[in-house]
């Protein structure tokens, strides 16, 4: 039953004022926990990153030192346009912004521009590629998600300046090889997201030509990704959590080279060609074997 999944906080103000964290559509509600207060000076203890994989509430969580943490409890008006929303965009005192549910209008993109307090942003599914230059721009950025977003026919380059980013969601985002393969070197990006059929061998070869440094997570979930191309991404990186569910290319063959990463803590292999259904088969009981300290979820 277990599955990375991320997800974005909700919009918090830099007054002080309660920070929260909302699950995505598709995750439980109802737990909550301790939501430290931002403090004046808190983005200085951002660093270091640190990753969290809660895997007891089929969720992925990503805690950041500092940041925001827990779930709070259904919030219908989570993502939407609200008069607090609207006025964090006016006077720019949200660190964090979620706009997944709100249609970007002219009106919005001419609020959030100049906006230079937002630190983690989720955009809605209407983001396109001209939008991308622009969000560029906004330097001060620790966590962006374009998930779902039209990206065809974009320039990532245009997100080269953004060097202080630790988390980007690409998740179904409408793409081909040819504008992933300009995605540049993000040398503090430590969670990469990216699912779907359209991800294939050659977003893993880009990855490999770029070399992030800092990447501690990837999520490949139900990509046409291949043995091949998992062997070279993995022999460059040694990552701390990885999904490759829903990843049918994926085989026993892969086995030895996911295995040489040596800090994998959390590996999500569920409806891949290394096992199917629920039944631990001999593959899997290898790849525990081989990594012991590992939590391997097989089981969706």
């Amino acid at each position: 039953m277990w599955r990375l999944i991320p997800f974005f906080i909700v919009m918090v103000s830099s007054s002080g004022c309660d920070a929260k964290r909302s699950p995505s559509p598709s995750l439980p509600s109802g737990r909550s926990t301790a939501r430290p207060v931002l403090g004046p000076n808190q983005e200085k203890a951002v660093e270091p990153y640190r990753v969290t994989c809660d895997w007891n509430e089929t969720a992925w969580t990503e805690r950041l030192t500092g940041w925001p943490q827990g779930w709070n409890e259904p919030d219908p008006t989570r993502g939407r346009w609200t008069p607090e929303l609207a006025g964090a965009l006016r006077e720019d005192t949200a660190e964090v912004l979620d706009l997944y549910n709100v249609p970007l209008t002219d009106e919005i993109r001419s609020l959030l521009m100049p906006l230079r307090n937002v630190r983690w942003l989720r955009m809605s599914a209407n983001v396109t590629a001209t939008d991308v230059v622009w969000i560029g721009q906004m330097t001060q950025l620790r966590g962006l998600s374009l998930a779902y977003a039209d990206l065809t026919r974009a320039d990532l380059r245009a997100l080269a300046s953004l060097q202080s980013l630790q988390f980007l969601d690409l998740q179904r985002a409408v793409m081909t090889n040819r504008e992933f393969a300009s995605l540049p070197r993000l040398v503090q990006l430590q969670t990469l997201w990216l699912e779907g059929r359209g991800v294939t061998d050659q977003f893993l070869e880009h990855l490999v030509e770029i070399e992030l440094p800092a990447l501690r997570s990837a999520g490949l979930v139900g990509t046409s990704i291949t043995d091949q191309g998992l062997a070279r991404f993995c022999s460059l990186y040694n990552l701390e959590c990885l999904d490759i569910s829903l990843s049918r290319g994926v085989s026993k063959h892969s086995i030895a080279a996911i295995s040489r990463m040596s800090k994998l803590r959390k590996l999500a292999i569920w409806e891949t060609g290394i096992v199917r259904g629920t039944v631990i088969n001999e593959d899997v009981k290898r790849l525990k074997q081989l990594l012991p300290d590992c939590a391997v979820s097989y089981a969706d």
